[in-house]
């Protein structure tokens, strides 16, 4: 990757405090490892049954994709603002996971962070 890649690239990325929800909920998180540009989305959630889970993890993969795919244009326009050039993109993985935040045995919600993470190749 070059050099004049890396600077716009970094450039049209860091604006840290214009992506999250507007209740503060959900944050989308750009970053470069290695060669290629990581845009994740994180939100919590709260459920208090396992069936909840499958409908509410269906509709949080939409969302994380409808912001994920948001933030990737304004990072492209921003991009070609700085550069003058097109970014090209290609996503290469993606991935989610949920993680525990808390569970007791006296009460039947839990507390888990869901994330969703597209990695692309740069150009």
């Amino acid at each position: 990757m070059s050099y004049e890649l890396i600077t716009n690239l970094g450039n049209a990325i860091d604006d840290v405090y214009n992506n999250t929800s507007e209740d503060g909920s959900r944050k989308t998180v750009a970053t470069l490892v290695g060669d290629n540009l990581q845009i994740s989305f994180r939100t919590i959630i709260n459920i208090a049954r396992e069936s909840d889970l499958q409908f509410q993890i269906v509709n949080l993969k939409k969302e994380g994709n409808d912001l994920i795919t948001s933030r990737l244009r304004t990072i492209k326009s921003q991009f070609q603002s700085n550069a003058k050039r097109t970014l090209t993109t290609r996503k290469i993985e993606e991935k989610d996971g949920l993680e525990t935040l808390t569970v007791s045995p006296y009460s039947p919600n839990k507390t888990l962070k869901y994330t969703l993470v597209y990695i692309y190749e740069v150009k």
